[in-house]
Order: structure tokens, then C-alpha cells, then sequence
């Protein structure tokens, strides 16, 4: 994969994609005993799931960063200048300073930094005057290379810190390994992007989304000699 950025008509930088995140979805359901709606009690389920939704609204994954994200970070720097190539610079080299809430601020490079889930989809009840008797959410995850749906999962559990809350996986990932961007990697594809636009920097990026890109990467899939 590959791409680049333009600013007024000019083109700032050319990317090539040498890892992604990986397509990770659990589903939470919890259960109460119902009843009339006119007779609530303490136990309801939309409740319940509300309520650690928004446990896990504040939460944020660990700072993970691979070969791919600090070298992206330190590239990126050099098209910055004052605290934006700071912070940016501090990220690709330490990545737990106090620069990095600058960057986390910016949802773009955000995600850049961690595994992320986030609440997409979500049910519960079954009619208007009855009180709940279950209630479902959808959370949609975009793992970073390297991290494991286990360690997600276990994440998710201390998060929403209710166990009636029950938390499945949807579908086990499908793996992405990163590609590291080696200098030899880098070189070739910055021949080809140089003889159309000399100069410009060649940038290697982790896409926050998911791609075809996976069957070149994804172990089982790479020819054996």
C-alpha cells in the first residue's frame, strides 16, 4: 500500500504502508429478570451495560509502538516545527514522556499508539412497558501488531469490572504481522517514488484500518521454499 499527502498543490510526503492493524470485534451481553415496567427495581440490564460502556469510554489501551510507528513518528517530525515536531519526535524515541498527551489529543495519530475499541452497535429490551431482560453492545477493536486478542479481551474484562457482563469473541483475527520498513525496503520504493516527484520524503505508515494488505503478511499465507 502506498500513498502520500499534498498541501497546496505540493506533495509533502509519500507513504508506504508496511504494517496494519488487526479487525478484532467482541460482543457484551448482559441479562436481568424483566418484569412490568411500571414495577423497576435495582437489577436492569441496559443499566448495567450503560454503565460499563462508560467505563470503557474513559479507558485507554496501553502505549504500544513498533519499528514502523517511531519511524513514521520521526519522519513525520521533520515536516513540523516548534512543540508539533517535538512531541513527535518524543514519541518516536520515548514514548512515555509528557509529549505524548499532545499527541493523543489528535485522533489521527492517537491511534497510531495503541490498540483501540469503541462501542458500534447496541440492543437491549423487547417492549416499551417491560423492563429489560437483555441488553447487548457491539465493540468494534483495531489491534496493534504485535498485541493479542487475549490481552484485549482481558483488558476489556478488568475494564468493564462487572462479571455479569459477558464477553465473547465475535471471530478469531486475522493475524497481521508488521513488515518491518528496512532500509532496503525503503530504498526500493523510494527509486520508484523519486523518479515521478524527486526529493520528497518517503514515510513508512501503519494503516489504523485493515486491508487486503494481511495476505502478504499473514504467515499461513506466504509461500514456503
Amino acid at each position: 500500500m502506498g500513498g502520500g499527502s499534498l498541501k497546496n498543490g505540493e506533495r509533502l510526503f509519500f507513504d508506504v504502508g508496511t504494517s496494519e492493524k488487526v479487525y478484532l470485534t467482541f460482543t457484551l451481553e448482559t441479562t436481568s429478570p424483566g418484569g412490568h415496567g411500571s414495577l423497576p427495581g435495582p437489577d436492569n440490564a441496559i443499566y448495567r451495560l450503560a454503565d460499563a460502556l462508560g467505563r470503557l469510554e474513559k479507558f485507554e489501551f496501553p502505549v504500544i509502538t513498533t519499528a514502523t510507528t517511531r519511524a513514521s513518528f520521526e519522519h513525520l517530525a521533520a515536516l513540523e516545527s516548534g512543540p508539533a515536531r517535538d512531541d513527535r519526535l518524543a514519541v518516536a524515541k520515548t514514548p512515555l514522556t509528557r509529549c505524548r498527551a499532545a499527541v493523543e489529543s489528535e485522533r489521527q495519530l492517537n491511534a497510531q499508539l495503541r490498540t483501540t475499541c469503541v462501542a458500534t452497535l447496541i440492543s437491549g429490551g423487547h417492549a416499551e412497558n417491560a423492563l429489560p431482560q437483555r441488553a447487548r453492545a457491539t465493540v468494534q477493536c483495531r489491534m496493534m501488531p504485535g498485541d493479542t486478542a487475549e490481552n484485549v479481551q482481558t483488558l476489556l474484562t478488568t475494564t468493564l469490572a462487572d462479571p455479569r457482563i459477558a464477553i465473547t469473541l465475535d471471530a478469531p483475527p486475522i493475524l497481521s504481522p508488521e513488515s518491518p520498513p528496512t532500509r532496503e525496503i525503503m530504498d526500493k520504493a523510494g527509486k520508484v517514488v523519486h523518479s515521478m516527484w524527486p526529493k520528497v520524503p518517503i514515510i513508512p505508515t501503519m494503516a489504523s484500518g485493515f486491508s487486503d494488505g494481511r495476505q502478504t503478511r499473514t504467515p499461513a499465507s506466504r509461500p514456503t521454499t
